[in-house]
């Protein structure tokens, strides 16, 4: 009898959890919630989440809420540019004021990921980052980096001599406004280099 009930229990989590899951994803881009959901059928068969699920699930509601702080605090003449299906290198989405400049918004770390960043990932980052349009950087992170966010913040600014700025949002990312670190990197890139604005 014990045992029909813990499977009972169970079943009742595997049905509760694909209703979150499937909830997510019809709020995220396409590609992102294919990616969720093919995971979640992977792990179908009433097991719990495997740690890939979970950091991908972590990684997408981090990154939801990054989005959401920077189109809830957009000013006159600034306008989001999202890229859905960011890279290593690839901003999650660009700010761009009416003058041409771009900062690049860029969420780091999950709350389950251990926030570790290899020297192949710095290296591929700092490959790819020139050829993104952009102008200056907001490195976010939501867990303890050790120190590896400002080691990449400093490289960026030594051999692209791009301005970036650094936020630590609490665990689980609750999000807070950027607008003092925009403003701050918005005059630092106009003091750097002559905008042409669009025609």
């Amino acid at each position: 009898m014990q045992r029909v009930k813990l499977k009972e229990l169970e079943i009742h989590f595997v049905i509760r959890r694909t209703r979150q899951v499937r909830k997510l994803a019809g709020q995220l881009p396409p590609g992102e919630a294919t990616r969720l959901l093919s995971i979640l059928t992977e792990t179908k068969d009433g097991s719990a989440y495997d740690d890939e699920l979970l950091v991908l699930i972590d990684s997408l509601l981090f990154e939801a809420r990054v989005r959401d702080a920077i189109v809830s605090d957009l000013r006159q003449g600034e306008h989001v540019e999202p890229h859905p299906e960011a890279d290593i290198g690839e901003p999650l989405l660009h700010l761009s004021h009416a003058d041409g400049i771009r900062i690049g918004i860029f969420a780091m770390f999950a709350p389950s990921e251990e926030g570790q960043l290899s020297a192949e990932f710095d290296d591929e980052f700092i490959d790819v980052l020139p050829n993104t349009g952009t102008d200056a950087l907001i490195l976010i992170s939501c867990v303890r980096d050790r120190g590896y966010l400002a080691a990449l913040s400093a490289r960026i600014q030594r051999e692209l001599g791009l301005p970036v700025t650094i936020e630590h949002w609490r665990p689980r990312g609750q999000r807070r406004s950027l607008r003092s670190s925009i403003n701050r990197l918005s005059d630092a890139s106009r003091a750097t280099r002559t905008v042409t604005p669009p025609p």
